[in-house]
């Protein structure tokens, strides 16, 4: 396959959901605080001034806190033709890389 692009998913899922598996299966609190719109759009700008500061890439940026606010659906049926593969489930994914986090960092 060349000069092709794929998107690489098993299935869509909500980030509530997959942050709420992490916590479930790494023995955390699951997150509690939404961060809508407001939020978001002062934290981008919060980290937009600390980085002209101190010289340091923000962790959150405008284009990055306005996409989490949205809701977007992939198809991975391109792919699945192209290499004639099954993904496994994003939950079965976060259960293995949860088990594999626990037991190196015991």
């Amino acid at each position: 396959v060349v000069n092709e692009r794929f998107i690489v998913v098993s299935e869509n899922s909500l980030f509530r959901d997959v942050f709420d598996r992490i916590a479930d299966k790494i023995g955390k609190k699951r997150p509690s605080i939404q961060a809508g719109p407001l939020l978001t759009e002062i934290a981008w700008r919060t980290e937009y001034i600390k980085s002209l500061i101190s010289g340091s890439k923000p962790v959150i940026t405008r284009e990055t806190a306005r996409s989490a606010q949205g809701r977007n659906f992939y198809n991975n049926a391109k792919i699945k033709a192209a290499v004639k593969m099954e993904f496994i489930p994003v939950m079965n994914a976060i259960d293995d890389a949860a088990e594999i986090y626990l037991r190196e960092n015991k």
